[in-house]
């Protein structure tokens, strides 16, 4: 058997493509590592470029040798401008929006979005869609991984202690010779112990069953050279790491063919994160020593297959398993986010690419600046040191004192070194590196939170076009990763509940005045053919401008006649934080029973108006 990369799922034969001869196994694996091999040496330069984007995030300086005195100040640009991008692009999880295909969809479509929604919030897909878009901002392109999966957790309950109980007489139905009843003694069975001891349970139960997404390391992800995007690839190719009971349990599964040989040979030499780090000087380095417990897997997927090895190119490869795509979508179940696109090319360009040298030139720029006032605040001396009583006198100090020799005048045995003060032109090529920084990065003092300098513009309307090319930017970022990902994410997720979903779901849903609900989906509740699409820029809407937006739109329309007050009442309480609305809102009853009160005391001010004069009013008149 060979891999056809070709081959789309709906026309792979059979599900179990695993060669039961081991010249077939050795013929796949050789495949998947020469397809790893060929992917790896593609995106190799990518990869030494991401390591310096890496210590350019965490303001990595090399330690200083011994005798150096120089400055090693880093200004942390690429910081500020990925964590002020970052949560511009995801303040909130995406809203996913479902479309019928057919009329006969509709009833589906609606169940659909209420169990996206559901789905994205129990498996954290916020924490990991974070992950993939500063994955994106650092190394131009963040990958996310999806699949379905069973969370299980305990529940602790305590009940009292159950103890046999004393034994009772029960009557058989026969009578003795002298015509009483026979009894006999039975158990008294289990009674709650006479002490009142309580034991406490710990009982498993599945906490949630659907789709999860999981941030990729892009160092562990391969992609076809040639292609430009998850769904032109041939193939693709996920590194992961996983330790023997890990493999056992998928051997006992059936998930994994166990092979005839011992695999634990297939060692882990090296481990990408670990790698990151010590480029940094931070953990042991690439390697572990040879740990024989946490085993590589290249996980080769395709339209049509995925193909499991254990090992990769340091290791001698033992195939795992080979079948067909399990995923009914027919999609390699992988997900691209791009922060700048490059056409025709797979990896993006990040935030970092185009700051690289402005970072190392305000780096200079700043050390240059520190060092000048260093040999000012500490200078260097000409002196001639035949006149000198000890040369170790000539530091900079509090009560020190240079000694010379008698007879000497002092300007000719000792001069300060004048270098001049160097330092106020760098300012101003500070300034001029840091405005480059924000041309190309669009992060302006208004859209850090920060105060701005003398240079900007201090009026409001001047503020507001500023503010507003920053958005814009912004905004084409949110619709490229809208496009590239968080469309074909919720389309994934909601394929695979379609797929996985048990045939009677209880799903917890939040009902509108704040209470909590649970809701029964029938087996054909999600059945159909839906579109999915992103609502635009939801991603983005901050608490703040959702809170704003929710008070200019309760001001706009609570007085008119055609708008339901009870209704956008309710959104205006929520918005706030608030989640028992219930609790601030009249029930029908009370509002029904306020209503019913109003003309009773609006008809006794008028029988009083209407009614005769009293006796002083007629002394009046």
């Amino acid at each position: 058997m060979t891999i056809n990369l070709e081959t789309p799922a709906s026309e792979v034969e059979g599900d179990d493509l695993y060669p039961q001869d081991e010249e077939g196994q050795k013929k796949i694996v050789d495949e998947v590592q020469r397809y790893f091999t060929q992917a790896r040496d593609a995106k190799q330069g990518h990869v030494q470029r991401w390591e310096k984007y890496y210590k350019m995030y965490r303001s990595y300086v090399k330690k200083r040798s011994k005798g150096d005195w120089r400055s090693r100040v880093w200004m942390p640009i690429a910081f500020y401008v990925i964590e002020t991008i970052t949560p511009r692009l995801v303040a909130q999880l995406p809203s996913f929006i479902v479309k019928p295909v057919g009329p006969e969809d509709v009833y589906g479509a609606e169940y659909m979005e209420d169990l996206l929604e559901w789905a994205a919030d129990q498996s954290d897909m916020y924490l990991e869609l974070v992950k993939a878009l500063k994955s994106s901002l650092l190394y131009g392109t963040g990958i996310l991984k999806t699949s379905f999966t069973e969370t299980k957790r305990f529940q602790i309950t305590r009940q009292p202690v159950m103890v046999e109980g004393p034994p009772m007489e029960q009557p058989t139905g026969e009578n003795d010779i002298d015509g009483n009843p026979i009894t006999q003694q039975i158990p008294g069975g289990q009674v709650p112990s006479p002490d009142g001891a309580v034991e406490t349970l710990r009982q498993e139960y599945v906490s949630y069953a659907g789709p999860i997404a999981e941030a990729v390391d892009i160092v562990n992800f391969f992609v076809d050279p040639v292609a430009d995007s998850i769904e032109s690839a041939r193939y693709v190719i996920h590194r992961v790491y996983r330790d023997k009971a890990h493999l056992e349990d998928f051997f006992n599964r059936g998930i994994y063919k166990k092979p005839p040989e011992e695999i634990w040979k297939t060692f882990l030499q090296e481990h990408s994160s670990l790698q990151r780090q010590a480029l940094i000087g931070l953990g042991p380095g690439g390697g572990l020593d040879q740990d024989t417990n946490l085993i590589p897997l290249l996980e080769l997927w395709t339209d049509g297959m995925i193909v499991t090895v254990a090992g990769d190119e340091h290791t001698t490869g033992v195939l795992l398993r080979a079948e067909k795509n399990p995923y009914m979508h027919g999609e390699k179940p992988f997900v691209r986010i791009v922060d700048h696109l490059v056409p025709h090319e797979f990896w993006g360009i990040g935030e970092l690419e185009p700051l690289e040298g402005l970072q190392d030139t305000l780096n200079a720029i700043w050390n240059s600046r520190i060092d000048n006032v260093k040999l000012n605040l500490n200078s260097m001396f000409l002196a001639v040191m035949d006149y000198m009583v000890d040369p170790s006198d000539l530091q900079m100090g509090p009560s020190k004192v240079i000694r010379v020799r008698e007879g000497v005048p002092l300007d000719q045995a000792v001069k300060r070194l004048e270098l001049g003060d160097v330092t106020s032109s760098s300012y101003t090529e500070a300034q001029e590196v840091e405005r480059m920084t924000e041309k190309a990065s669009g992060v302006s003092p208004y859209t850090s939170g920060t105060e701005g300098s003398q240079a900007y513009n201090r009026t409001a309307t001047g503020v507001a076009l500023i503010s507003e090319q920053g958005n814009t930017r912004f905004s084409h970022k949110v619709k490229i990763a809208e496009l590239t990902g968080f469309r074909r994410l919720g389309r994934q997720y909601g394929m695979l509940l379609q797929q996985f979903a048990p045939p009677e779901m209880v799903v917890r849903m939040q009902g509108p005045i704040g209470g909590y609900f649970f809701q029964q989906l029938p087996y054909d509740a999600i059945t159909g053919r839906f579109d999915y699409d992103i609502e635009a820029e939801s991603s983005t809407q901050t608490e703040s401008i959702r809170r704003e937006q929710t008070l200019s739109l309760f001001q706009m329309l609570a007085a008119d006649p055609y708008i339901k007050p009870l209704k956008i009442r309710e959104d205006v309480i929520k918005e706030m934080g608030r989640k028992n609305v219930q609790d601030y809102l009249l029930t029908p009853e009370e509002l029904a029973q306020m209503m019913g009160q109003a003309p009773a005391e609006e008809g006794e001010v008028v029988e009083e108006d209407t009614g005769e004069l009293s006796a002083g009013e007629e002394t009046a008149a």
